[in-house]
């Protein structure tokens, strides 16, 4: 099973989601493997260097765009579940990112920018349906604040303007759990934070139906 994490905005929290769902997969008895497409930031790698040898083990790579889809149907041969950390880059590797994976998963935090950014993702979305029809996308509201107006405006938008692309019941708030994680190369699921333990437990949750849902073997 390959999952994609990934918008063509930066800052939207990609790699955050992409590293506390391979934890929260590896404690479930998964083999995870992370391809982090981002050769310039390497956050992901950068996360697995922080992390200790007595955790749950997740292998990362970087993957160029040129060997992206060869190297993902290689990897989910090997290993359970394959999560691309996708970079924001509008041009080949956002398509590429897209047709290598099973499941797309596009964060969108209460910025107005990221809800204005999603008009380029859909038309590579759409693009990369031609050759996969068969690839599902979900949007995920990450850093959000629903008690804020802002907050409230994105969501409504996102469930008006873009049906093709379905909106997750799970909610990723704004939490300091998610930033002081990443040093130590944890996912929330390992630390103190239950809320944010929670929401990355519902996530896990909510993605383990639609796998099902759609007849993946899991």
């Amino acid at each position: 099973m390959i999952i994609a994490v990934t918008n063509l905005k930066g800052g939207v929290g990609k790699t955050t989601i992409a590293t506390n769902l391979a934890v929260v997969f590896t404690q479930q008895g998964k083999s995870v493997c992370i391809i982090d497409t981002d050769k310039e930031q390497t956050s992901s790698i950068r996360w697995s260097e922080q992390r200790d040898d007595n955790r749950a083990y997740i292998a990362v790579v970087t993957v160029g765009v040129e060997k992206l889809l060869r190297e993902a149907e290689q990897l989910g041969k090997k290993y359970d579940i394959v999560i691309l950390d996708g970079s924001p880059n509008a041009s080949e590797l956002a398509i590429t990112t897209i047709m290598a994976s099973d499941i797309v998963l596009v964060p969108v935090s209460k910025s107005a920018y990221d809800f204005w950014a999603m008009d380029n993702f859909l038309q590579k979305y759409k693009q990369a349906k031609a050759f996969r029809p068969d690839i599902k996308a979900f949007i995920i509201l990450n850093k959000f604040n629903e008690k804020q107006n802002v907050g409230k405006e994105v969501k409504e938008a996102i469930e008006r303007d873009f049906t093709d692309i379905p909106l997750l019941q799970t909610v990723l708030h704004d939490r300091v759990a998610y930033t002081e994680t990443i040093t130590e190369g944890l996912g929330v699921v390992e630390y103190k934070d239950k809320k944010a333990k929670a929401e990355i437990e519902q996530l896990y949750a909510e993605l383990n139906h639609i796998i099902s849902s759609h007849l993946f073997n899991l």
